[in-house]
């Protein structure tokens, strides 16, 4: 199913919800909820968007709904009481860093 808000077709719904509909799709069974969002970026977000795009090739929307996905789960687990850790590729392989979530 495509990603990009730029290949549907926006359409509301009886109960007033804005859905994207693949075009020439008119069955309500294949229709795809999603909500719009306009954001505004700080630079340093807009930097990171430019560098993912260009290392990734994925387009905004997909950037963003991968972030949001990432996030809510550190969030939830960090809520819970997880501790996440990464360890950079040019460390030793017992030297862990702990990722801190400021909140």
């Amino acid at each position: 199913m495509p990603t990009d808000p730029e290949q549907y077709e926006w359409r509301w719904t009886v109960d007033g919800k804005q859905v994207a509909v693949l075009p020439g799709n008119e069955q309500p069974e294949r229709i795809a909820t999603v909500e719009r969002f306009t954001v505004s970026l700080i630079q340093d977000a807009v930097r990171a968007m430019t560098n993912l795009q260009a290392r990734t090739g994925y387009s905004k929307v997909d950037i963003i709904n991968r972030a949001l996905q990432i996030y809510e789960f550190m969030d939830l687990n960090q809520r819970e009481g997880a501790t996440f850790y990464i360890r950079p590729a040019n460390v030793d392989r017992d030297k862990w860093q702990q990722i801190h979530f400021v909140g």
